[in-house]
């Protein structure tokens, strides 16, 4: 037993040994990381910035490199052209003279006036600001600016001074195009001296400043201007935009009321998109301006006959016309018979056979008003005449050979 107690007090001793021992946290090495993807994004950022820089400074030394090559070749159209300005001036004159202007004498050369073509620009639009007293056009006017370009030679000086006051012309939104000189046989260079850098640039200044521009202004009057407006309605209907086209005509006609073609488009257009009561004022305005506009009242009628209103459109057609117009007198002619109107019709019929005699339509009218009339002689008569004059149908050859007949039945 004494064995057995010194294994357990041994056994204890070493699991209480065991259990007091201190736990220490164990060291453990960390990963390594991999870095490339930074490095990799870093260089690609500094590329890019690098390289966005030099293509900026690069544009800016190309862009004042072609500012500064135009600039010269301006100047060097400029200097040819008042050479040739001035060997055109030296063939012109009996007795050529250049002087040279010091600092202390001036001596200019007076040279021939040398003008190129004129060019002249319309701009249809209202004058806007010419200067500050200039007064808007009315409503009713529109105003019409032409630029005229003139060049004139003047007195040529070469002068070394510092200043030289230039009188520039007016700015003017216009394109003014040059015409070339005229080609001439060469002539031998003016013997002069040779000019600095400063006594080029103002050479090149005075012939710049050679040219002038005047504005004239032109007023448009209402019929020039409803013809404008007029143009612009047809295109807009040949581009299927009815609508613009309504108000350009509706313009036209308010700078004109008595133009009878666009006030019968107007309407028409009005008609053909279903607005009835528009196309009717349109027309009614019209013949309450002048009441004796033949054609007014005809595109009147049709448009209250193709309404089924006969009666109205017979109203409007009751006036007898001053001179003679056919389709009127047709119209009213076969309303009058349509609403049983004899006396209407016979009048209508009577003046048309009168004027045009050949033509065998007014023929058979005439005779259906008669024979209502119970003029039956005369009725045969008149369409015997119709046949024989034609210009008719086969239906309304057939409707007379059966009237003839029914008349004949009648006197048998």
């Amino acid at each position: 037993m004494s064995e057995i107690n010194k294994k357990l007090n041994e056994l204890s001793r070493k699991n209480n040994s065991t259990a007091a021992a201190p736990l220490q946290a164990a060291t453990i090495r960390p990963v390594p990381r991999n870095r490339a993807p930074y490095w990799a994004g870093s260089v690609v950022v500094i590329a890019l910035v690098a390289g966005a820089a030099g293509w900026w400074f690069g544009s800016q030394s190309l862009a004042g490199q072609v500012t500064q090559a135009a600039q010269q070749e301006e100047e060097r159209e400029v200097h040819d052209d008042f050479v040739v300005q001035v060997e055109s001036v030296r063939q012109n004159t009996a007795k050529p003279s250049v002087a040279m202007t010091l600092p202390t004498q001036e001596q200019p050369v007076e040279s021939q006036k040398v003008s190129e073509p004129t060019v002249e620009s319309e701009v249809v639009e209202p004058l806007q600001t010419v200067e500050n007293k200039t007064q808007l056009p009315e409503p009713s006017k529109r105003t019409v600016v032409r630029v005229k370009a003139e060049s004139k030679a003047g007195p040529i000086s070469v002068s070394s001074g510092p200043e030289q006051k230039q009188q520039m012309p007016a700015p003017v939104i216009t394109k003014v195009v040059k015409a070339k000189p005229s080609a001439s046989k060469p002539q031998k260079p003016l013997n002069t001296e040779p000019a600095t850098v400063s006594e080029s640039a103002e050479v090149m200044n005075t012939a710049s400043s050679d040219e002038q521009l005047s504005i004239e202004t032109v007023e448009l009057d209402a019929g020039q201007l409803a013809e404008i407006e007029y143009e612009k309605a047809h295109k807009a209907w040949e581009n299927g935009d009815s609508k613009k086209a309504i108000g350009y005509l509706e313009s036209a006609v308010i700078y004109q009321p008595e133009w009878v073609k666009a006030r019968q488009k107007l309407s028409a257009l009005y008609y053909g998109r279903g607005e009835v009561r528009e196309a009717i004022a349109t027309l009614q305005h019209g013949l309450e301006l002048d009441s004796k506009q033949l054609d007014l009242r005809l595109t009147l009628a049709k448009l209250l006959a193709n309404e089924s209103q006969p009666q109205a459109a017979l109203n409007v057609l009751n006036q007898l016309p001053e001179k003679h117009h056919s389709g009127y007198l047709a119209m009213r002619g076969a309303l009058a018979q349509q609403l049983n109107n004899n006396r209407l019709a016979m009048s209508s019929y009577r003046m048309l056979v009168k004027d045009e005699p050949y033509d065998g339509r007014w023929w058979m009218g005439l005779g259906i008003a008669l024979e209502r009339d119970a003029q039956e002689s005369k009725a045969r008569d008149a369409y015997q005449q119709a046949l024989l004059m034609g210009r008719i149908s086969s239906q309304s050859q057939q409707f007379i050979q059966q009237r003839l007949t029914a008349l004949d039945s009648r006197e048998g």
